[in-house]
Protein backbone atom coordinates (compact mmCIF):
# COMPACT_ATOMS: atom_id res chain seq x y z
CA UNK A 1 0.00 0.00 0.00
CA UNK A 2 1.03 3.91 -0.72
CA UNK A 3 0.84 5.05 2.83
CA UNK A 4 -1.68 3.60 5.33
CA UNK A 5 -5.00 5.18 3.25
CA UNK A 6 -3.32 4.23 -0.29
CA UNK A 7 -4.23 2.36 -2.98
CA UNK A 8 -2.50 -1.56 -3.35
CA UNK A 9 0.70 -1.54 -5.49
CA UNK A 10 1.73 -4.42 -7.19
CA UNK A 11 5.17 -5.54 -6.33
CA UNK A 12 5.88 -8.09 -8.89
CA UNK A 13 4.23 -10.61 -11.04
CA UNK A 14 4.76 -14.10 -12.47
CA UNK A 15 2.40 -15.09 -15.82
CA UNK A 16 4.72 -16.61 -18.20
CA UNK A 17 4.73 -20.17 -16.89
CA UNK A 18 3.61 -22.88 -18.53
CA UNK A 19 1.36 -24.06 -16.17
CA UNK A 20 -1.35 -22.84 -14.18
CA UNK A 21 -0.77 -22.32 -11.39
CA UNK A 22 -3.12 -23.56 -8.03
CA UNK A 23 -1.80 -22.05 -4.87
CA UNK A 24 0.32 -19.75 -3.82
CA UNK A 25 1.75 -19.75 -0.75
CA UNK A 26 4.22 -17.77 1.79
CA UNK A 27 7.58 -20.03 2.51
CA UNK A 28 9.99 -19.92 6.05
CA UNK A 29 10.47 -16.71 7.65
CA UNK A 30 8.06 -15.33 4.86
CA UNK A 31 11.39 -14.78 2.76
CA UNK A 32 9.78 -17.17 -0.36
CA UNK A 33 6.83 -17.55 -1.68
CA UNK A 34 5.82 -21.41 -2.87
CA UNK A 35 3.65 -22.10 -5.51
CA UNK A 36 1.76 -25.35 -6.98
CA UNK A 37 0.79 -26.15 -10.18
CA UNK A 38 -1.26 -28.16 -12.54
CA UNK A 39 1.46 -29.98 -14.18
CA UNK A 40 2.74 -31.36 -10.51
CA UNK A 41 5.89 -28.80 -9.72
CA UNK A 42 6.30 -26.40 -7.25
CA UNK A 43 8.09 -23.54 -7.40
CA UNK A 44 9.82 -21.30 -5.16
CA UNK A 45 10.67 -17.06 -5.50
CA UNK A 46 11.88 -14.65 -3.61
CA UNK A 47 9.34 -12.90 -1.79
CA UNK A 48 10.96 -9.10 -1.76
CA UNK A 49 12.17 -9.33 -5.90
CA UNK A 50 10.13 -11.93 -7.67
CA UNK A 51 13.08 -13.66 -8.87
CA UNK A 52 12.74 -17.66 -9.89
CA UNK A 53 14.93 -19.59 -6.79
CA UNK A 54 14.17 -23.17 -7.37
CA UNK A 55 11.44 -25.40 -8.68
CA UNK A 56 11.20 -29.39 -8.50
CA UNK A 57 8.79 -32.10 -9.40
CA UNK A 58 6.52 -32.36 -6.16
CA UNK A 59 3.80 -35.01 -7.97
CA UNK A 60 3.30 -36.74 -11.20
CA UNK A 61 0.07 -35.05 -11.19
CA UNK A 62 -2.44 -32.18 -10.69
CA UNK A 63 -1.13 -30.53 -7.11
CA UNK A 64 -4.56 -29.74 -5.59
CA UNK A 65 -3.29 -27.95 -1.97
CA UNK A 66 -0.01 -27.16 0.33
CA UNK A 67 -0.29 -26.61 4.23
CA UNK A 68 2.50 -25.68 6.53
CA UNK A 69 2.81 -27.28 10.28
CA UNK A 70 2.99 -23.71 12.32
CA UNK A 71 6.87 -22.95 11.78
CA UNK A 72 6.23 -23.54 8.11
CA UNK A 73 9.40 -26.02 8.48
CA UNK A 74 7.62 -29.05 6.65
CA UNK A 75 5.16 -28.40 4.04
CA UNK A 76 2.10 -30.98 3.11
CA UNK A 77 1.11 -31.63 -0.33
CA UNK A 78 -1.86 -33.42 -1.87
CA UNK A 79 -2.17 -34.60 -5.18
CA UNK A 80 -5.29 -35.52 -7.28
CA UNK A 81 -3.69 -39.20 -7.91
CA UNK A 82 -4.53 -39.98 -4.72
CA UNK A 83 -1.32 -39.36 -2.74
CA UNK A 84 0.44 -36.34 -0.45
CA UNK A 85 3.74 -36.23 0.20
CA UNK A 86 5.96 -34.04 3.26
CA UNK A 87 8.33 -31.77 2.68
CA UNK A 88 11.86 -30.26 4.39
CA UNK A 89 11.09 -26.85 3.56
CA UNK A 90 15.02 -25.68 3.96
CA UNK A 91 15.95 -28.18 1.07
CA UNK A 92 12.87 -29.60 -0.26
CA UNK A 93 13.76 -33.12 0.63
CA UNK A 94 10.66 -35.35 0.77
CA UNK A 95 10.55 -36.91 3.94
CA UNK A 96 7.06 -38.89 4.16
CA UNK A 97 4.59 -40.31 1.05
CA UNK A 98 0.98 -40.98 2.23
CA UNK A 99 -1.00 -43.14 -0.30
CA UNK A 100 -5.26 -43.00 -0.05
CA UNK A 101 -7.46 -44.56 -2.45
CA UNK A 102 -8.97 -41.44 -3.27
CA UNK A 103 -8.26 -38.04 -5.65
CA UNK A 104 -7.81 -35.06 -2.60
CA UNK A 105 -8.36 -31.93 -2.49
CA UNK A 106 -7.44 -30.76 0.90
CA UNK A 107 -4.55 -31.59 3.11
CA UNK A 108 -3.10 -29.87 6.49
CA UNK A 109 -0.62 -30.98 9.38
CA UNK A 110 -1.99 -30.60 13.12
CA UNK A 111 -1.12 -27.92 15.45
CA UNK A 112 -0.53 -29.81 17.77
CA UNK A 113 2.77 -31.39 15.90
CA UNK A 114 4.55 -28.61 17.58
CA UNK A 115 3.58 -29.09 21.08
CA UNK A 116 5.59 -31.42 23.79
CA UNK A 117 5.19 -33.88 25.65
CA UNK A 118 1.38 -35.80 25.87
CA UNK A 119 -0.23 -32.78 23.91
CA UNK A 120 1.64 -33.72 20.89
CA UNK A 121 -0.14 -35.02 17.45
CA UNK A 122 2.17 -36.32 15.01
CA UNK A 123 -0.78 -36.50 12.68
CA UNK A 124 -1.78 -35.21 8.79
CA UNK A 125 -5.72 -34.77 7.57
CA UNK A 126 -6.31 -35.22 4.27
CA UNK A 127 -9.52 -35.47 2.04
CA UNK A 128 -10.70 -35.55 -1.44
CA UNK A 129 -13.14 -38.35 -2.75
CA UNK A 130 -14.14 -39.41 -6.43
CA UNK A 131 -15.48 -36.38 -8.75
CA UNK A 132 -19.70 -36.71 -8.81
CA UNK A 133 -19.68 -38.01 -12.48
CA UNK A 134 -17.42 -41.36 -11.65
CA UNK A 135 -20.10 -41.65 -8.17
CA UNK A 136 -23.08 -44.28 -8.84
CA UNK A 137 -24.75 -43.96 -5.52
CA UNK A 138 -25.14 -41.11 -3.33
CA UNK A 139 -23.84 -43.07 -0.48
CA UNK A 140 -20.63 -41.03 1.48
CA UNK A 141 -18.89 -44.24 2.12
CA UNK A 142 -19.10 -45.14 -1.74
CA UNK A 143 -17.54 -41.33 -2.86
CA UNK A 144 -14.90 -42.08 -0.28
CA UNK A 145 -15.68 -38.50 0.88
CA UNK A 146 -14.43 -38.86 4.44
CA UNK A 147 -11.50 -36.76 5.70
CA UNK A 148 -8.34 -39.24 6.93
CA UNK A 149 -6.22 -38.97 9.76
CA UNK A 150 -3.03 -40.04 8.92
CA UNK A 151 0.38 -40.61 11.59
CA UNK A 152 2.59 -38.20 10.18
CA UNK A 153 6.00 -40.40 10.52
CA UNK A 154 4.96 -43.83 10.12
CA UNK A 155 2.71 -42.77 7.41
CA UNK A 156 -0.37 -44.99 8.60
CA UNK A 157 -4.08 -44.43 8.57
CA UNK A 158 -5.25 -43.58 11.75
CA UNK A 159 -8.90 -42.99 11.86
CA UNK A 160 -11.55 -41.35 9.53
CA UNK A 161 -14.44 -38.96 10.01
CA UNK A 162 -17.86 -39.12 7.92
CA UNK A 163 -20.41 -36.31 7.01
CA UNK A 164 -20.34 -35.26 3.73
CA UNK A 165 -21.83 -36.25 0.23
CA UNK A 166 -19.42 -34.76 -1.89
CA UNK A 167 -15.81 -34.45 -2.16
CA UNK A 168 -14.23 -32.61 0.61
CA UNK A 169 -12.29 -29.19 -1.52
CA UNK A 170 -10.68 -28.00 1.73
CA UNK A 171 -9.95 -28.71 5.49
CA UNK A 172 -8.62 -26.57 8.55
CA UNK A 173 -7.67 -27.81 11.53
CA UNK A 174 -8.78 -25.94 14.76
CA UNK A 175 -5.71 -23.49 15.96
CA UNK A 176 -5.66 -26.02 19.54
CA UNK A 177 -5.54 -29.18 16.90
CA UNK A 178 -8.95 -30.42 19.09
CA UNK A 179 -11.04 -30.53 15.94
CA UNK A 180 -11.21 -28.90 11.91
CA UNK A 181 -13.89 -27.65 9.28
CA UNK A 182 -14.30 -29.24 6.24
CA UNK A 183 -15.70 -27.87 3.32
CA UNK A 184 -17.11 -29.84 0.42
CA UNK A 185 -19.07 -29.86 -2.86
CA UNK A 186 -22.45 -30.61 -1.05
CA UNK A 187 -22.65 -27.46 -0.18
CA UNK A 188 -21.71 -27.40 3.30
CA UNK A 189 -19.26 -26.65 6.40
CA UNK A 190 -19.07 -28.70 8.56
CA UNK A 191 -17.50 -28.35 12.72
CA UNK A 192 -15.89 -31.11 14.06
CA UNK A 193 -14.68 -31.32 17.51
CA UNK A 194 -12.56 -34.51 18.73
CA UNK A 195 -13.99 -36.96 21.24
CA UNK A 196 -12.06 -38.23 24.47
CA UNK A 197 -10.48 -41.02 22.49
CA UNK A 198 -8.34 -38.69 20.09
CA UNK A 199 -6.51 -37.65 22.80
CA UNK A 200 -5.63 -41.32 24.28
CA UNK A 201 -3.16 -44.05 22.51
CA UNK A 202 -6.02 -45.09 20.43
CA UNK A 203 -5.08 -43.08 18.19
CA UNK A 204 -1.54 -43.77 17.91
CA UNK A 205 -0.06 -46.63 16.42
Amino acid sequence: LDGPNGKPRRLWSQDDYASRCVQVRWGPYDQTIISCHENGDIMIWNAETGEYINEFRGHKQFITCLSFSDDRLLMLSSCSDGSAKLWDTIDFKCLKTYQTDRPLNACGISPRFNKAGEERKCHVMLGGGQAAEDVTTTASGEGKFEALIYHMVYQEELGSCKGHFGPLNTLCWMPDGNGYASGGEDGYVRIYHFDEPYFTDKFEP
